[in-house]
């Protein structure tokens, strides 16, 4: 398969519903999350020595959410969402999409996917606030341009 139907596949699981009941508020997976998951595949796709890769990864993946690194039931409950839509159980990964790629090539899809959802995660974080000052017009300025037309050239 090629990288740009892996990367659209990627393009496709970040577009799903990321969201879980935690405690008394539904909560959405953290980027962290996707990138602790993204790592475990990335470094044994990297580990020449690493027998039945995929079965290590997948394994690993479903301890994370009872690791110490799951610091509280927040993190636990985004590991199993992550396990969710990645369909992973009992030690294989059964998503139609990601069920017949390579373990090189899910890695590459899992780390395309991490990419996508942290720009995604950065993106709706940014505050879009408006500018400070506005024109005799009307119209909005941004405050580094007004700045810069003070001053004489």
């Amino acid at each position: 398969m090629d990288k740009e139907k892996l990367i659209t596949i990627a393009e496709e699981l970040s577009c799903v519903d990321w969201s879980f009941e935690g405690g008394r508020d539904r909560q959405v997976v953290t980027a962290t999350v996707v990138r602790e998951v993204s790592n475990v595949f990335r470094d044994l796709s990297r580990d020449p020595m690493a027998t039945d890769p995929l079965r290590v990864a997948v394994q690993t993946v479903e301890k994370l959410s009872a690791s110490p690194f799951a610091r509280g039931g927040s993190m636990k409950g985004q590991y199993r969402k992550v396990m969710s839509v990645l369909r992973i159980n009992n030690g294989r990964i059964d998503h139609p999409k990601l069920k017949g790629l390579s373990f090189a090539q899910l890695a590459f899809t899992l780390s395309w996917l991490n990419r996508i959802y942290r720009e995604d995660e950065l993106f709706a974080a940014k505050s879009f606030k408006p500018a400070d000052t506005t024109s005799k017009k009307g119209d909005t300025i941004d405050p580094r341009w007004a700045a810069l037309s003070k001053l004489k050239l």
